[in-house]
């Protein structure tokens, strides 16, 4: 899905290939050090100065953070939600040693919405030539079929700032878990329940639901405070500017691996693979 400046703009069909950074190597050991004494003690080569950079391993886990930047109004971020968690499950499952730390960013599809409008008329005013909407719409239904997903365009689409600053709550509220539900959550209500998630009162609904459980109070609070607004404009701001992000979903691993676009679940494990094999050779 692409950026709108300022008319919103339509998600745009999945790319068939993806786009990464040049391959990712750890920083060589120093001739210092002494030589690792077993597979897994990596700390002859684990640079603090860098190690953000590179997966935190100790002995006994492998940590890997993601960043996944989305928009809630965006349905190839609902589906590639999907194919990233598909793929991070599996991954673990074959290897246990492994921990995915995911952070969900904020991204505007449509910056320039102001209030909510019909789901279908947002767009038709993206894509107004109705066979190539048509088609679109038939690409995301059967992409979000294969991944348990049936979008409903009875709805209503409008600014995601306060779905995004919602998310941030959840964030601190209740650490990574309660984020990703919140986003889950967030991404159902509005394109699978065809709900007004630019609606307040849509909001603290989703914000107390099972699992989430925020005070309705704390949650208007949020929505209210121009501070949290504009923490999620300089986000939004710093995935532009800073981090290079035009379009959503994106996904970059490491903090240099992107992988732009919806794309399938054995794209990102084939990236995670390579990253488990370059650290086990060290």
């Amino acid at each position: 899905m692409t950026t709108a400046t300022p008319a919103p703009s339509m998600p745009s069909p999945p790319p068939t290939t993806t786009s990464t950074t040049a391959g990712h190597k750890p920083i060589p050991a120093s001739s210092t050090l002494p030589t690792p004494p077993a597979a897994w003690d990596v700390r002859s080569w684990q640079d603090p100065a860098t190690a953000m950079l590179l997966p935190q391993v100790s002995t006994q886990r492998m940590l890997i953070p993601v960043e996944v930047y989305v928009d809630f109004i965006c349905p190839w971020c609902y589906i590639s939600m999907r194919s990233l968690e598909a793929a991070m499950d599996a991954f673990v499952a074959r290897h246990p040693e492994v921990e995915f730390e995911v952070h969900w960013r904020p991204f505007y599809v449509a910056p320039m919405l102001r209030r909510s409008r019909p789901t279908l008329d947002f767009y038709a005013g993206a894509v107004p030539e109705e066979d190539k909407l048509r088609a679109l719409l038939e690409r995301i239904r059967v992409a979000g079929v294969a991944h348990g997903l049936a979008f409903d365009y009875a709805g209503r689409v409008g600014p995601t700032r306060d779905a995004h600053k919602l998310a941030a709550l959840a964030a601190r509220r209740g650490g990574r878990r309660a984020q990703a539900l919140m986003v889950e959550r967030l991404m159902r209500a509005g394109l699978v329940e065809a709900r007004d998630i630019s609606d307040a009162e849509v909001l603290a609904q989703v914000a107390a639901s099972e699992g989430l459980g925020l005070d309705r109070a704390d949650v208007f609070l949020e929505l209210a405070d121009e501070d949290a607004s504009r923490r999620v404009d300089r986000e939004v701001e710093n995935a532009r500017e800073v981090r290079g992000i035009e379009a959503v979903p994106c996904v970059t691993v490491l903090s240099r691996f992107k992988v732009g676009g919806f794309q399938d679940s054995q794209v990102f494990t084939d990236l995670f693979t390579k990253i488990y094999d370059e650290k086990i050779a060290q």
